[in-house]
């Protein structure tokens, strides 16, 4: 590896936190994505007395980096092609039609228009997507992911107007419920859907948690 100066590496590493913040990344889900132990991640963030990587991982960080850049590149491309379009178009009237068809926020929308500042990338996806200007393509585990995280939406959707009948119903109901519900198995997949919305409280739910959702299926096995 060519050797590097002191200011270099402080520039890759002030380059990996904005690239970090930029993906919505906390330090641990970004040491964890780059497979480095967290302790040793954050020492390199510490702010009064901050380690320098070794060359392997200052490599690691180099790579991510430069991914992060050509993946801005591309994305900045694609907001210029829907600021292209915009100024352009007849089709809505105002950014609040637009803000609307996409679910997001009139004002910030119209900011970003304006100003020519992007916005989140969920709201940039969307916009292709309904202007139908290609993005660049998703690594296959993250289109899977947001293809199951729709899924998700749909069965929780469909789960709580289930449970409001329930809820609403008399006593019986909810008798019969329970005895055809393992209260275990509820427990497990309610504790699971809280837990996914945090990476460390995750990791330590699914180290302690022995229950892993099994009463249930055998019930439906054998029903």
């Amino acid at each position: 590896m060519t050797q590097v100066s002191r200011e270099q590496v402080i520039e890759t590493l002030a380059a990996v936190e904005t690239a970090r913040q930029r993906h919505g990344l906390s330090r641990n889900q970004l040491a964890d994505k780059l497979g480095i132990h967290v302790d040793t991640f954050r020492r390199w963030f510490h702010k009064t007395s901050p380690r320098l990587p070794s060359g392997t991982h200052l490599s690691q960080l180099q790579s991510y980096v430069g991914h992060a850049r050509g993946e801005l590149s591309e994305w900045n491309a694609v907001w210029k092609a829907i600021r292209v379009w915009w100024q352009g178009q007849h089709r809505y009237t105002s950014a609040s039609e637009l803000a609307q068809e996409i679910g997001w926020d009139s004002e910030p929308l119209d900011q970003c228009l304006k100003a020519g500042t992007p916005p989140p990338r969920l709201v940039m996806e969307r916009l292709a997507e309904t202007l139908r200007i290609p993005t660049p393509a998703l690594p296959p585990q993250v289109g899977e992911a947001k293809r199951r995280s729709e899924r998700l939406k749909a069965l929780l959707l469909f789960l709580h107007e289930e449970l409001v009948w329930f809820r609403d119903g008399p006593e019986g109901v909810r008798v019969i419920y329970r005895s055809e519900l393992d209260s275990f198995d509820v427990g497990y997949l309610s504790s699971l859907l809280v837990m996914l919305s945090d990476e460390g409280k995750f990791r330590r739910w699914h180290a302690a948690t022995t229950n892993r959702f099994s009463s249930f299926q055998q019930k439906g096995r054998h029903g």
